[in-house]
């Protein structure tokens, strides 16, 4: 299959009140598989997203149709209109960038290297070692100056001056 026939049956997935594709524990997830790799993706829902979709319609499938049509997406339009959208709006951003601040966020939470690869259906840990030292550099000035706080009198000046 190529690769857009594979992106475009990506997209075209919709949710309807079963199993988005596949469920653990009781709990709805989203799989899928990067068109890029192949690799798998296994992620859970988070809560706001779980809250949001109790109310759609057992009936009702969900999913982002084209503008005017009943069509879905395919990954790259829906990452232009993504775009357009983000522009129209006067806020930076993408897709990819989305993708990006979750695992930046994930680091910044703590979540391991190995967490990390699997919430971006990486094989390997090297993409999301960049985001846990980012992470780990950010909470090390974060903590260095909360140091600062502990000084006996933080006012005086550092260097004085010779007479």
């Amino acid at each position: 299959m190529s690769s857009i026939r594979r992106r475009s049956s990506e997209m075209s997935r919709s949710y309807r009140k079963t199993p988005i594709c596949g469920m653990r524990d009781g709990k709805q997830r989203i799989v899928y598989a990067r068109s890029k790799t192949g690799v798998e993706a296994d992620l859970p829902l988070l809560p706001e997203l779980e809250d949001a979709l109790e109310h759609v319609p057992a009936d009702q499938q969900f999913f982002l149709p084209k503008d005017g049509s009943q069509e879905p997406y395919v990954v790259e339009s829906f990452g232009n209109w993504f775009r357009d959208k983000c522009v129209k709006a006067g806020v930076p951003g993408s897709i990819h960038g989305l993708r990006k601040a979750g695992a930046a966020r994930l680091a910044l939470a703590g979540a391991t290297e190995n967490e990390i690869a699997a919430f971006l259906a990486h094989t390997d840990t090297s993409q999301a070692a960049i985001y846990t030292k980012a992470a780990s550099r950010s909470k090390l000035a974060d903590s260095g100056f909360a140091r600062l706080k502990n000084l006996s009198n933080s006012s005086d000046p550092l260097d004085s001056e010779k007479e």
